[in-house]
Protein backbone atom coordinates (compact mmCIF):
# COMPACT_ATOMS: atom_id res chain seq x y z
CA UNK A 1 0.00 0.00 0.00
CA UNK A 2 1.16 3.57 -0.73
CA UNK A 3 1.70 6.22 1.79
CA UNK A 4 1.56 9.81 0.82
CA UNK A 5 2.19 8.70 -2.74
CA UNK A 6 5.64 6.29 -1.93
CA UNK A 7 6.08 3.09 -3.06
CA UNK A 8 6.14 0.47 -0.49
CA UNK A 9 9.24 -0.30 2.04
CA UNK A 10 10.89 -2.97 -0.31
CA UNK A 11 9.02 -2.27 -3.53
CA UNK A 12 10.42 -2.30 -6.59
CA UNK A 13 9.15 0.48 -9.09
CA UNK A 14 8.86 -0.60 -12.42
CA UNK A 15 9.46 1.75 -15.22
CA UNK A 16 7.26 1.13 -18.36
CA UNK A 17 9.30 -0.36 -21.31
CA UNK A 18 8.11 2.41 -24.00
CA UNK A 19 10.26 4.83 -22.37
CA UNK A 20 13.32 2.64 -22.70
CA UNK A 21 12.35 1.64 -26.36
CA UNK A 22 11.81 5.04 -27.23
CA UNK A 23 14.95 5.99 -25.84
CA UNK A 24 17.07 3.27 -27.78
CA UNK A 25 15.51 4.58 -30.69
CA UNK A 26 16.24 8.00 -30.52
CA UNK A 27 19.67 7.09 -29.94
CA UNK A 28 19.73 5.84 -33.86
CA UNK A 29 17.11 8.05 -34.98
CA UNK A 30 20.49 10.21 -33.92
CA UNK A 31 23.09 7.88 -35.29
CA UNK A 32 21.66 7.52 -38.61
CA UNK A 33 22.55 11.21 -40.07
CA UNK A 34 26.15 10.37 -38.97
CA UNK A 35 26.47 6.98 -40.71
CA UNK A 36 24.89 8.50 -43.78
CA UNK A 37 27.37 11.21 -43.66
CA UNK A 38 30.31 8.70 -43.29
CA UNK A 39 28.81 6.52 -46.09
CA UNK A 40 28.60 9.78 -48.36
CA UNK A 41 32.40 10.14 -48.01
CA UNK A 42 33.91 6.71 -49.00
CA UNK A 43 36.20 7.15 -52.06
CA UNK A 44 34.46 6.03 -55.49
CA UNK A 45 38.05 4.75 -56.66
CA UNK A 46 37.11 1.36 -53.96
CA UNK A 47 33.75 0.67 -55.95
CA UNK A 48 33.15 -2.78 -56.00
CA UNK A 49 31.73 -2.28 -59.84
CA UNK A 50 34.72 -2.75 -62.67
CA UNK A 51 34.94 -0.21 -64.63
CA UNK A 52 35.94 -0.62 -68.56
CA UNK A 53 38.85 0.50 -69.94
CA UNK A 54 39.76 0.26 -73.20
CA UNK A 55 43.04 1.77 -75.50
CA UNK A 56 45.69 1.03 -78.38
CA UNK A 57 49.24 1.13 -78.22
CA UNK A 58 52.13 1.35 -80.34
CA UNK A 59 55.89 0.09 -79.98
CA UNK A 60 59.33 -0.77 -81.02
CA UNK A 61 61.77 -3.07 -79.98
CA UNK A 62 65.33 -3.95 -80.49
CA UNK A 63 67.19 -7.14 -79.81
CA UNK A 64 69.20 -7.61 -76.88
CA UNK A 65 70.66 -11.12 -77.01
CA UNK A 66 69.91 -13.97 -78.90
CA UNK A 67 70.41 -17.92 -78.51
CA UNK A 68 69.39 -21.18 -79.70
CA UNK A 69 67.70 -23.82 -77.61
CA UNK A 70 66.27 -26.88 -78.76
CA UNK A 71 65.42 -25.68 -81.63
CA UNK A 72 63.96 -22.61 -80.52
CA UNK A 73 65.00 -19.21 -80.52
CA UNK A 74 65.15 -17.20 -77.05
CA UNK A 75 65.40 -13.22 -77.18
CA UNK A 76 65.90 -10.74 -75.11
CA UNK A 77 64.42 -7.87 -76.01
CA UNK A 78 64.61 -3.99 -75.17
CA UNK A 79 60.67 -2.98 -76.02
CA UNK A 80 59.27 0.66 -75.63
CA UNK A 81 55.52 0.84 -75.41
CA UNK A 82 53.36 3.92 -76.03
CA UNK A 83 49.42 3.11 -74.55
CA UNK A 84 47.09 5.99 -75.70
CA UNK A 85 43.27 6.23 -74.85
CA UNK A 86 42.03 5.02 -71.36
CA UNK A 87 45.39 4.37 -70.50
CA UNK A 88 48.22 6.88 -71.47
CA UNK A 89 51.54 6.62 -71.28
CA UNK A 90 54.92 4.66 -72.63
CA UNK A 91 56.59 2.09 -70.81
CA UNK A 92 59.76 0.73 -71.53
CA UNK A 93 60.73 -2.13 -70.14
CA UNK A 94 64.21 -4.17 -70.77
CA UNK A 95 63.61 -7.60 -69.97
CA UNK A 96 61.20 -8.91 -72.40
CA UNK A 97 61.87 -12.86 -73.02
CA UNK A 98 60.54 -13.49 -76.68
CA UNK A 99 60.63 -17.09 -77.98
CA UNK A 100 60.35 -17.77 -81.57
CA UNK A 101 59.18 -22.11 -82.26
CA UNK A 102 60.37 -23.57 -85.39
CA UNK A 103 55.98 -23.88 -86.13
CA UNK A 104 55.83 -20.10 -85.97
CA UNK A 105 54.54 -19.24 -82.97
CA UNK A 106 56.07 -17.42 -80.38
CA UNK A 107 55.49 -16.85 -76.58
CA UNK A 108 56.46 -13.70 -74.59
CA UNK A 109 56.06 -11.90 -71.10
CA UNK A 110 57.85 -9.18 -69.46
CA UNK A 111 57.61 -5.88 -66.77
CA UNK A 112 57.84 -2.52 -66.15
CA UNK A 113 56.93 0.49 -64.56
CA UNK A 114 55.83 3.96 -65.96
CA UNK A 115 54.47 6.90 -65.41
CA UNK A 116 50.60 6.43 -66.62
CA UNK A 117 47.06 8.13 -66.30
CA UNK A 118 44.27 6.07 -66.85
CA UNK A 119 40.98 7.27 -66.79
CA UNK A 120 42.32 10.83 -66.16
CA UNK A 121 44.17 9.60 -62.82
CA UNK A 122 47.76 10.24 -62.78
CA UNK A 123 50.82 8.14 -61.05
CA UNK A 124 53.38 5.34 -61.78
CA UNK A 125 52.28 2.06 -61.92
CA UNK A 126 53.65 -1.61 -62.68
CA UNK A 127 52.93 -3.74 -65.67
CA UNK A 128 53.02 -7.31 -66.04
CA UNK A 129 52.05 -8.67 -69.22
CA UNK A 130 52.37 -12.38 -71.19
CA UNK A 131 51.24 -13.50 -74.52
CA UNK A 132 51.38 -15.96 -77.57
CA UNK A 133 51.54 -15.22 -81.04
CA UNK A 134 51.43 -16.56 -84.42
CA UNK A 135 53.35 -15.28 -87.48
CA UNK A 136 52.78 -11.44 -87.22
CA UNK A 137 49.23 -11.35 -84.89
CA UNK A 138 49.69 -11.85 -81.22
CA UNK A 139 47.49 -11.63 -77.93
CA UNK A 140 48.18 -11.98 -74.63
CA UNK A 141 46.82 -10.70 -70.91
CA UNK A 142 48.14 -7.92 -68.68
CA UNK A 143 48.06 -6.61 -65.08
CA UNK A 144 48.36 -3.09 -63.98
CA UNK A 145 49.10 -2.23 -60.10
CA UNK A 146 51.43 -1.01 -57.91
CA UNK A 147 49.90 2.64 -58.31
CA UNK A 148 51.26 5.61 -56.98
CA UNK A 149 49.77 9.38 -56.67
CA UNK A 150 45.98 9.24 -57.99
CA UNK A 151 46.57 5.34 -59.09
CA UNK A 152 47.29 4.23 -55.55
CA UNK A 153 45.47 1.08 -55.02
CA UNK A 154 44.26 0.59 -58.54
CA UNK A 155 44.56 -2.21 -60.35
CA UNK A 156 43.73 -2.69 -63.75
CA UNK A 157 43.27 -6.42 -65.45
CA UNK A 158 42.28 -7.01 -69.46
CA UNK A 159 43.56 -8.65 -72.16
CA UNK A 160 45.01 -7.16 -75.85
CA UNK A 161 45.64 -8.14 -79.22
CA UNK A 162 47.79 -6.67 -81.64
CA UNK A 163 49.91 -7.03 -85.04
CA UNK A 164 53.52 -6.24 -86.56
CA UNK A 165 53.88 -3.45 -88.73
CA UNK A 166 57.18 -4.07 -89.78
CA UNK A 167 60.24 -6.59 -88.26
CA UNK A 168 60.57 -3.95 -84.86
CA UNK A 169 57.68 -2.34 -84.86
CA UNK A 170 54.15 -3.21 -83.41
CA UNK A 171 50.52 -1.99 -82.89
CA UNK A 172 47.17 -3.23 -81.28
CA UNK A 173 44.51 -2.43 -78.93
CA UNK A 174 43.88 -2.82 -75.00
CA UNK A 175 40.15 -3.93 -73.21
CA UNK A 176 40.59 -3.93 -69.24
CA UNK A 177 38.71 -3.43 -66.43
CA UNK A 178 39.50 -1.48 -63.41
CA UNK A 179 38.70 -3.00 -60.39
Amino acid sequence: MLVGGAPRRGAVRQVPKKHVGGMQNMRIIFALPLLLATIAFVPLSHASVPVPVNGTFTGGFSVVNSQLADGNTVLIIDNSIDFQGGVQGVCVDQSEFLILHPDGSDNFDASCSFNAVILGNAGTVALMFAGNGQGLSFHGSFAINQGTGSLSGAQLQGVFAGSFTSATTFAGTITAQLL
